[in-house]
C-alpha cells in the first residue's frame, strides 16, 4: 500500500500535472455543463449518420443495429470531447 499524504493522491506522482475541468457555459442564465452540449451535439451527429446509412441500406449487414448506434454515439462523443480537449491546449 503506497504512503498517502493528505494533500497527495496516492496513485499520482506529484510531478504529473493535475487534468483541468471543464466548466459550464451560460445559456440565458442557464449554467449548461458541457458534457451535456457535447452529448446533445453527438446524438445530432450520430442520427444523421444513422440517416445516412438507413438510406445506402448499410443497415442490412449490420448484426445488431442498436449495439451498433450505442457504439457509434459512444465513438462520436469520444471524439468531440477530444477536439475539444485539442483546441483548449
Amino acid at each position: 500500500m503506497p504512503y498517502c499524504d493528505a494533500g497527495i493522491a496516492p496513485f499520482r506522482s506529484s510531478s504529473e500535472p493535475f487534468a483541468s475541468m471543464y466548466g459550464e457555459f451560460s445559456l440565458y442564465g442557464v449554467f449548461v455543463p458541457t458534457l451535456l452540449g457535447l452529448m446533445l451535439l453527438a446524438y445530432l451527429l450520430k442520427s444523421g449518420l444513422r440517416l445516412v446509412l438507413q438510406r445506402t441500406g448499410a443497415y442490412r449487414h449490420i448484426w445488431h443495429p442498436a449495439l451498433f448506434n450505442l457504439a457509434v454515439y459512444v465513438i462520436v462523443l469520444g471524439g468531440l470531447f477530444s477536439l475539444m480537449r485539442w483546441m483548449q491546449s
